[in-house]
């Protein structure tokens, strides 16, 4: 995982370009930060349950049916 570093139209755009259905995102703030979770409906079944500064979460469930909890956290290296 890497910091997108891009927000807006410009990640609108390049998140069209790679192909995914499922999207959630988390725009960056300037030039840091943005986590972007990307998915095949095909493949994987995700809801989202949380969304705040720094922090995705998401509900997930497998083809097979397996269910879990995905939590993504951006964490500044800022102290502020």
């Amino acid at each position: 995982m890497v910091e997108t570093q891009i927000s807006g139209e410009k990640a609108d755009k390049v998140i069209s370009k790679l192909g995914f259905d499922g999207i959630a995102k988390i725009d960056a703030w300037g030039r840091s930060g943005g986590v972007w979770c990307l998915w095949d409906s095909n493949s994987w079944n995700a809801r989202v349950l949380q969304v705040a500064d720094q922090l995705l979460s998401l509900e997930v469930r497998g083809v097979d049916g397996t269910d879990w909890i995905l939590s993504v956290v951006f964490g500044s290296p800022n102290f502020s």
